[in-house]
């Protein structure tokens, strides 16, 4: 669920292939390979993300993990520390981006 999150927020798209007769999107294939967690600077393309303009529309999907009570840093932790410092990037970044719309002046 967390590296799903991170794949939406980086645009990576899930990996597509047929199981059974039926498409599966995993985005664990994604995130598995060079783009997320083979990349060696994941971490700097996590710390340099553009937090000032997301789009409504990925804030959207966001929120459907936000909402899930499994997506915390705690269950994540079960996975890894890393799985944890990732949950809390996204939790952070959806956080920002409420607090930077009620402080925005309106249009």
């Amino acid at each position: 669920m967390v590296l799903e999150a991170v794949c939406i927020i980086l645009k990576v798209p899930p990996i597509r292939y047929k199981k059974s007769g039926e498409y599966i999107q995993d985005y664990w294939m994604a995130a598995t390979g060079k783009k997320v967690l083979g990349d060696p600077k994941i971490l700097e393309r996590l710390i340099r993300y553009k937090r000032s303009s997301l789009p409504k529309t990925l804030m959207t999907k966001l929120e459907k993990f936000i909402q899930n009570e499994d997506f915390n840093p705690e269950m994540a932790k079960r996975a890894s520390e890393a799985a944890r410092g990732l949950c809390m990037w996204v939790i952070a970044l959806v956080s920002f981006h409420k607090v930077l719309r009620e402080i925005r002046p309106k249009e």
